[in-house]
């Protein structure tokens, strides 16, 4: 029974991802949205555990960081290469990263709504 319950909030936390992803428009809706300290909790909380683990990785870091770097870092929260990349996209079609350049940015408005 137990499992099954953390199947279905699983499986409930992706969809409100999408949701979001979907729903949120992307600019300045979604910065306010993200700036919000209660909303950019609600997302982290939302996140797979290796996005986690990224997007914490990230907050301290100030500017870009090259992508070459961000794909050298240990993977701890799990599941390898394929966790990692899959966390990089979620995050990107969140619009919590961005690259350019071969470098990656932290949304600023999501920072802020974090710390």
């Amino acid at each position: 029974a137990d499992l099954n319950l953390i199947k279905g909030i699983m499986i409930s936390e992706t969809i409100l991802l999408d949701l979001v992803e979907e729903t949120v428009p992307s600019g300045t809706a979604r910065n306010q949205l993200y700036e919000t300290p209660a909303m950019a909790a609600l997302l982290f909380r939302w996140l797979p555990p290796m996005a986690q683990h990224t997007l914490l990785r990230l907050l301290p870091v100030e500017g870009p960081l090259p992508f070459a770097e961000l794909r050298s870092w240990p993977t701890e929260a799990g599941g390898g290469r394929q966790a990692q990349s899959k966390a990089l996209l979620r995050l990107t079609q969140l619009g919590i990263l961005h690259g350019q350049n071969r470098e990656v940015f932290l949304n600023e408005h999501l920072r802020r709504g974090l710390l």
